[in-house]
This record gives structure tokens, sequence and C-alpha cells, in this order.
């Protein structure tokens, strides 16, 4: 999207490169000049239609993705029964044997923990192995489950202000502005957020090699 808009950017400039080169060769006022004149707009305008069209959609795919990634939020921010039945049989694993297990292992298993609460018993059940490495792995999970839980940005109300703003851009010739390529850039970000948790999906959704 913000590439859409650099684009413009671009072509505003030669557009006005262009008056510039009409004035300087015609004589202002005359047929030639006139026609020039008004075949030049007419390009600019018929570039920016493209352009508007171009990011229309990108704005509808980007919406669909924010759908996407709103359910997709909702269902993990809700571990099922059988996620917390795989994180209670790595707890009752680690309560008999954490301190047999390396990190590498420890690592593994809590790839099937899925729930805050179950990861802070694991915490508490490996509070007095010296192993910090152990510590860094429970950690990390603890990052990458908030992250997955934690309540995300309302992507759909920033591609509303995204489209606002584009339209306000396009329509009054206008200088871009630093919100409209904040919102751009944000609005490109949801395509590789909705990449990341559908390969994290299918990757929970994948048996592992070997397993049932």
């Amino acid at each position: 999207m913000r590439k859409i808009i650099e684009e413009l950017e671009q072509a505003k400039r030669a557009q006005k490169a262009e008056i510039d080169r009409i004035n300087a060769n015609y004589v202002k006022g005359s047929y030639e000049h006139q026609k020039a004149i008004i075949q030049a707009v007419e390009a600019h305008k018929q570039l920016k239609q493209s352009k508007r069209s171009e990011f229309e959609r990108k704005l509808i795919r980007a919406q669909a993705q924010a759908d996407t990634l709103k359910e997709c939020y909702e269902v993990m921010s809700k571990p099922t029964k059988e996620q917390l039945d795989k994180g209670d049989r790595v707890i009752n694993l680690l309560a008999t044997a954490g301190n047999k297990l390396s990190s590498d292992m420890l690592s593994e298993l809590l790839v099937d923990v899925h729930d805050l609460q179950q990861l802070r018993i694991i915490n508490d059940i490996l509070s007095d192995d010296k192993d910090f490495h152990k510590a860094i792995a429970v950690k990390r999970r603890a990052e990458e489950i908030e992250a997955l839980t934690t309540e995300q940005d309302n992507y759909t109300e920033i591609l509303n202000q995204l489209e606002t703003n584009f339209n306000t851009y396009v329509d009054s010739d206008g200088d871009m502005d630093f919100m409209l390529f904040s919102l751009a850039d944000m609005g490109s970000k949801i395509e590789e957020y909705h990449n990341n948790v559908e390969s994290y999906l299918t990757e929970q959704s994948t048996p592992a090699e070997g397993g049932e």
C-alpha cells in the first residue's frame, strides 16, 4: 500500500514537470497549449483512478485477512480442552522427571502448553532447577503465548482510517502526510501477521513425525 502512495507522489511530480514543460514550449492560452494541458491533466486523472482501484483491491484483501486474524486470535486466546489436556500431561511429566530433562527436551514439551496458568505451574515446578536454559525456555514460551493471546490492534478501524485518508489525499492532490504513510505501513503489516498466524496454526494442526 505504501508503494502505491509513493507511485502517486512520483506521478504528481511528473505531472508538475510536464505542465512546466508545456508552459515553456507553447504560447499560453493558445489552442495547442490548452490541448496539451488537458491531455496532461486527463492522463494524470486516469493514473490516479487506476491507483485508487489497485489500492481498493488491496484494502478488500487486507480487510478479509483482518477478519480472519480476529477469529484466529479469539480462538487462540482460549485453549481447547485437548490443548489443556496436553498441558496437564506436560505438567505431570515435569513433576516426576523435570530435573532429568535437558533444556532442549523441555522446549519440545512446552510446544504442547497453550495456557499461561499451566506455564506458571511449570515454572514453579522448575524453580529449584539450576539450569538457567530451562528458565529461558519457559520465558520464551510465555512470550509466544502472550503474543498470540494479547488483545490485538483494531485492524478494521485502522483500515477504515487508511481508506478515508487515502481518498482525501487522492481527491485533493494534496501533500502526503506522515499519518498516511504510517497507516499504510500498518495496513501492509496485516498480511505479514496473517501469514505468521496461518503458519502457526498449520504447525499446530500437523502431527509431529512419528506421532499419532
